[in-house]
């Protein structure tokens, strides 16, 4: 991932998506610092994090309403393209 870390938690990180989604405003990812696949990798205190990095995040950056999706696990199951748990913040335009 190439964008610069706008803010960094001990087990996330919060950046820019480097490919942004069509019809979006603000496309960030929260990604988790250590490789983990699964919301039961992580420790209580990293879902902690996550939300108050995404209320960090909403504040930030004026959003007054988008999206929050996580996905985990399997890709055959999530569909997901990274095998790297991570989220997405996302304003549509």
């Amino acid at each position: 991932h190439k964008e610069p870390i706008i803010k960094e938690g001990t087990y996330w990180l919060v950046t820019k998506n480097q490919w942004p989604y069509a019809h979006t405003k603000v496309h960030l990812l929260l990604i988790a610092k250590t490789h983990v696949t699964s919301l039961t990798d992580l420790a209580p205190e990293a879902g902690k994090e996550l939300i108050e990095l995404a209320a960090w995040a909403i504040q930030e950056f004026q959003i007054p309403g988008g999206g929050l999706v996580l996905r985990f696990g399997a890709s055959e199951y999530s569909a997901g393209s990274v095998a790297h748990l991570h989220a997405q913040l996302v304003m549509p335009d």
